[in-house]
C-alpha cells in the first residue's frame, strides 16, 4: 500500500530529525575548534569560533571560561563571549566557596541554574551576576585527565532559557574546548 499524502510527520519522526540535526551542528562545531587548535591559534580565536558556532545549539548572552587554581583556591576567569566579541574579563579572582563553578569542580558534573534569582541557594558571587541581567546558567566542568581544572559557562538573561536539551548537546562538545583550554595553560604551567 503506498503511503498517505498529506499525513502530517509523526512526532518520533520530528523528534530525530531535530536529533540528527543537532548532531550536525556539534560535529561541524568540534570540527572548526579542532581545526582552530592544529591553525595554532590563540585561545580567545579558539572561543570566538566555538562561541559563533555554539548559538546554533544553545541559545546564550554571555560564555566564558573558568581556570581553577588549586594552589590558591580560586578561579580565574580570563575571557568572556559576549555579544560575539571574546574580551578579556580583568575580573579579579574568585574564591572557591563564592561561586557554584566550585559545585561543578567537586561534582565533575555539569551545574544548571535555571532560576539564578529564586533559587534557595546562593553564592557570594549571584549578586553581581544577576546586577548584570543574568537569570540562568549552565557550568559544564573542563576535563583532560582524572579531574576537572575548570568550567565553560554559559549565562542567559532570561532565565528557564537553558534546558536539559541545551545542556546534553553542550556536554557533548564540551571535551573539543577542554582540549584547547588544556593546550593554552600547558605553557603557563611549564613557567611556573
Amino acid at each position: 500500500m503506498p503511503p498517505r499524502r498529506g499525513k502530517p510527520e509523526s512526532s518520533s519522526t520530528s523528534r530525530l530529525l531535530r536529533e540528527l540535526e543537532t548532531r550536525t551542528e556539534q560535529l561541524a562545531l568540534i570540527n572548526g575548534v579542532l581545526r582552530t587548535i592544529v591553525s595554532g591559534a590563540p585561545l580567545p580565536d579558539i572561543l570566538r569560533v566555538f562561541a559563533s558556532n555554539l548559538k546554533t545549539i544553545c541559545p546564550f548572552d554571555r560564555c566564558s571560561i573558568s581556570i581553577y587554581d588549586d594552589g590558591q583556591n580560586v578561579f580565574h576567569v580570563p575571557y568572556m563571549v559576549m555579544g560575539g566579541r571574546v574580551q578579556e574579563t580583568k575580573e579579579a579572582p574568585r574564591p572557591f566557596a563564592s561561586t557554584p563553578l566550585s559545585e561543578a569542580i567537586r561534582t565533575g558534573r555539569p551545574v544548571v541554574r535555571r532560576d539564578i534569582r529564586s533559587e534557595q541557594k546562593h553564592f557570594d558571587a549571584d549578586g553581581a551576576f544577576t546586577k548584570k541581567g543574568f537569570g540562568c546558567e549552565m557550568l559544564v566542568p573542563l576535563q583532560v585527565g582524572p579531574k576537572p581544572f575548570g568550567t565553560f559557562n554559559i549565562g542567559a538573561f532570561e532565565a528557564d532559557r537553558l534546558t536539559d536539551d541545551h545542556l546534553r548537546a553542550v556536554a557533548e562538545i564540551i571535551p573539543a574546548i577542554a582540549v584547547a583550554v588544556w593546550q593554552h595553560m600547558r605553557p603557563q604551567r611549564a613557567v611556573r
